[in-house]
């Protein structure tokens, strides 16, 4: 293949807009790089999404943040002073068959404002969005990478990738980068089955938010408790065990919502009733197995890298450090510098070894 004329590129393809993807794209946006963002869904979020219809709003995946790191602080105090985020003075308990008792752990918790895909959305605003686009494959160009969707070709070559997606999606995406692809095959992820439930009146539930023992729910919430939401109806959203998720994971979402239905009303104690929107919603992977301290990784030779919350702890904050820990190792290496071998020679050369 014949040698290009040396020059630098900053241009980088963001594969997946959850926290995680969104955290790395403003960073090296924010740093001069021209970023591309690319998401199979209707916006950023992942599973720090939003589900919205004409009366019902809904937090049906993350339900808030705390902090714990100081570099995440200054990013949700940036989230508040402009409304992005602000705190959700919930009260929170544990239940048990209809009692209830106090957290003995009580940190401060944050929510997006409106909804917590305002997170993702926030993070994502200065780089170009391309919704609703599944990537099927990363190919190597002598200019770095084409990223291939099912329309065809991206936009362009990028000179850098990051793959933000679920593990599942980044094996395949990887699957000629071995020492990257590792990481995602080693990952294992645990379900959840979500029911999103209205009411026309509030429920007479003395807290906002459970962690639910002894029942195929683990989490109620009072979505319309927190703030920015839609308050004129009572909306809650329910959270199955691991466990029970696991094992109903094949139901269809009208039998798995009649199901985590009784349970909510077993777990409080309430006389049944029939809500006024109801609607089922199956994470296949919702929160890592392990937890660790945020990482990433990334291949300086390939200017490939890997990132998201199932490198970390499954938490909000630890996507977005995955996210910002991924943008650091690129902005550390520099841009690439083409003159001298083709991305695919330099795969080649790799699985040589």
């Amino acid at each position: 293949m014949t040698p290009r004329t040396a020059h630098s590129e900053r241009t980088a393809a963001v594969i997946g807009a959850g926290i995680a993807g969104a955290a790395c794209a403003r960073m090296l946006t924010d740093n001069g790089w021209a970023v591309t963002l690319f998401d199979a869904g209707r916006g950023p979020g992942g599973r720090s999404s939003t589900r919205r219809s004409e009366q019902w709003q809904f937090d049906h995946g993350a339900q808030y943040f705390t902090v714990r790191d100081a570099r995440f602080g200054k990013q949700v105090a940036d989230w508040i002073t402009r409304g992005a985020a602000a705190p959700w003075d919930a009260e929170l308990v544990s239940l048990r068959a209809g009692t209830h008792a106090p957290l003995a752990d009580q940190p401060q918790r944050f929510v997006g404002v409106p909804g917590m895909s305002a997170l993702a959305s926030d993070l994502a605003s200065h780089c170009t969005l391309r919704r609703n686009v599944q990537v099927t494959s990363l190919e190597p160009d002598v200019g770095g990478w084409m990223v291939r969707t099912g329309e065809g070709p991206g936009p362009g070559r990028f000179s850098t990738v990051a793959v933000a997606t679920q593990p599942s999606q980044a094996r395949l995406l990887l699957a000629d980068m071995p020492d990257l692809a590792q990481r995602a095959i080693g990952a294992q992820m645990q379900p959840c089955w979500a029911t999103l439930v209205g009411f026309q009146r509030r429920l007479p539930i003395p807290f906002d938010a459970a962690f639910v023992e002894d029942s195929p729910l683990r989490w109620i919430a009072r979505d319309s408790s927190k703030p920015g939401r839609l308050a004129e109806r009572d909306s809650w959203v329910l959270h199955a065990s691991p466990a029970w998720s696991e094992r109903s994971l094949d139901l269809s979402g009208t039998a798995a919502q009649g199901l985590m239905l009784e349970a909510f009303f077993s777990a409080t104690g309430l006389r049944p009733e029939a809500p006024a929107h109801v609607v089922a919603h199956r994470w296949r992977s919702a929160r890592p197995v392990a937890s660790g301290p945020a990482t990433s990784s990334f291949s300086s030779d390939l200017r490939v890298g890997v990132c998201g919350d199932w490198l970390a702890d499954g938490r909000v904050e630890g996507a977005y450090l995955s996210g910002v820990h991924l943008a650091a190792q690129v902005l550390a290496a520099g841009p690439q510098q083409h003159g001298v071998n083709s991305t695919s020679d330099r795969l080649e050369s790799r699985s040589s070894r």
